[in-house]
């Protein structure tokens, strides 16, 4: 692939029990990154998102 990557991060907030709970992936004990990743050709950033998010957790998300 030629030329810069086009990556997506998001800031996701997800109400549960009427308290907002920001999304993050923890890598390790203490580093903590916002979810996203490289996006592939011919996809949007929204397809980039849910995909990452399926892979790193075998569920399926919908986005308003």
């Amino acid at each position: 692939m030629n030329g810069p990557r086009k990556t997506v991060e998001a800031v996701i907030l997800v109400h549960e029990h009427k308290v907002p709970h920001l999304l993050l992936l923890q890598v390790t004990r203490t580093l903590f990154l916002l979810p996203g990743g490289e996006m592939d050709v011919g996809e949007d950033e929204i397809d980039c998102l849910r995909r990452y998010l399926v892979q790193v957790s075998s569920r399926d998300f919908c986005f308003d």
